[in-house]
């Protein structure tokens, strides 16, 4: 189609969110992406955001809670393919998409780049020399151009968790100096596919400060001490310590929010109201 200049438009266009929520074990990720309402510490409600969770072979997240998702555990590369294929050319109500997690799809990606090259790597050598990303990397684009179809034509939230790594990784910057930062359970250049990719990359914890105790001696030893009584926090702002950022409207949420889904929903809806806009075409 020819370049149409009446076609220019200044009007600012809210699409759903793509997805990254990062966090440790047992955080919620998968009540989250539930659709989860929180109320008193408690979850009161699922559904908000009508999901469907494609659960993979190794979490177990979604097993008791009350929303679409598969009944066998996805368990191969082909399968989440053929689920996303079939929530792209099936008229269904869902109007998100989650899947759970991205630490285990690595898991999956590398057993199918080892059936298909073994000649280049094998799973206990996999990326000795290199090979063994370089050929995960094209199947992970396929998965996240697949997540980003939905969310373009079918109007779907996507969502995609990660876990984090139970080590921090020392990152020496040259302006900042060297510090330990969380990073996700998966290999740099798989998360660079997705980080690029989606809008919105959240951190999930909990909010706690290290006391020193004297212990004796001239001896202190730290004690974490929860300032929030354990709530959960989505975390949206890139720290030195965690993974975290958006575009457009996403870049714009407050610091933290409670980690539910109504919360996140409230955040948005309150972010784009107070948010300049040209309604004029």
């Amino acid at each position: 189609m020819a370049f149409d200049i009446n076609s220019i438009s200044s009007k600012a266009v809210h699409k759903p969110p793509t997805m990254l929520i990062v966090a440790k074990e047992k955080m919620g990720k998968t009540s989250f992406c539930a659709g989860s309402r929180v109320e008193n510490g408690k979850v009161v409600e699922y559904g908000l955001n009508k999901p469907i969770i494609l659960w993979l072979k190794g979490e177990q997240g979604a097993a008791d809670i009350p929303v679409a998702k598969n009944n066998e555990a996805i368990s191969s590369y082909d399968e989440l393919m053929d689920a996303l294929a079939w929530l792209a050319k099936t008229d269904h109500s869902f109007e998100t998409v989650a899947v759970d997690s991205l630490t285990t799809l690595c898991e999956i990606v590398v057993k199918k780049v080892v059936a298909d090259h073994p000649d280049l790597c094998e799973k206990s050598t996999f990326d000795r020399f290199g090979n063994g990303n370089k050929l995960a990397v094209p199947l992970h684009r396929s998965i996240c151009e697949a997540l980003t179809w939905l969310r373009d034509n079918k109007n779907m939230t996507v969502i995609v968790t990660a876990h984090i790594k139970n080590n921090t990784k020392q990152v020496n910057d040259p302006e900042r100096g060297s510090y330990d930062s969380w990073v996700a359970d998966i290999p740099d250049a798989v998360w660079s596919v997705y980080s690029r990719e989606f809008d919105f990359i959240g951190y999930a914890d909990t909010k706690d400060v290290v006391t020193q105790n004297d212990v004796g001696f001239g001896n202190k030893q730290g004690r974490a001490v929860s300032v929030g009584n354990g709530q959960r926090f989505l975390f949206t702002k890139k720290t030195l310590s965690h993974p975290s950022g958006g575009r457009g409207i996403y870049g714009h949420l407050p610091a933290e929010i409670p980690f539910d889904w109504a919360s996140f929903q409230n955040a948005i809806a309150e972010t784009i109201n107070a948010t300049p806009s040209n309604t004029n075409n």
